[in-house]
C-alpha cells in the first residue's frame, strides 16, 4: 500500500475517534460521482429557473475490498455497526490525499460477499456530508 504525506495512519475514523485500518487494500475503481445539486422548477407561463441546491460540490464514492481477510471483515462489519448507516465518519481517500467527511447513503448498506473460507469481499458506497 501506497502512503502520501499526509496520510492519517487509518482509513476509517469514526466520531469518537474509534479508528480502523486494514491490512487488505481497496482496489480500482473507486467510482466518484457528483451529487446532482441543481434545483429545477418550472414557473406557470413556461419558465425554468434553476439555482444551486448547496454552496459546495458534494460526492459519492464506490468501493471495494476484495478478498478482505476475515479478521479485517470484522473490523469493517464494527465500523458498519458503530455508525448504524446514520453517523458520519471520515474517510482517508488514499488516491486523492485527502480525508473526506461521510455516511453511508440512505437505505444502503455494505454487501458482504464470503468468497472462502477465510475471505471475504466489501462493496460499498460512501455519500460526503
Amino acid at each position: 500500500m501506497t502512503t502520501k504525506d499526509n496520510d492519517p495512519g487509518w482509513i476509517f475514523k469514526t466520531q469518537d475517534g474509534t479508528e480502523f485500518t486494514f491490512e487488505s487494500c481497496m482496489t480500482y475503481p473507486v467510482v466518484k460521482t457528483p451529487i446532482p445539486d441543481t434545483v429545477r422548477s418550472e414557473s406557470e407561463d413556461g419558465y425554468i429557473t434553476t439555482r444551486p441546491r448547496n454552496t459546495r460540490r458534494r460526492f459519492t464514492f464506490e468501493l471495494q475490498f476484495p478478498f478482505m481477510s476475515l479478521e479485517d471483515g470484522v473490523k469493517f462489519e464494527d465500523l458498519d455497526l458503530i455508525v448504524t448507516g446514520t453517523e458520519t465518519f471520515k474517510w482517508y481517500n488514499i488516491l486523492e490525499d485527502k480525508i473526506y467527511i461521510v455516511r453511508f447513503p440512505q437505505d444502503t448498506r455494505p454487501n458482504y460477499t464470503y468468497e472462502t473460507f477465510n475471505y471475504v469481499s466489501i462493496k460499498f458506497s460512501l455519500e460526503e456530508f
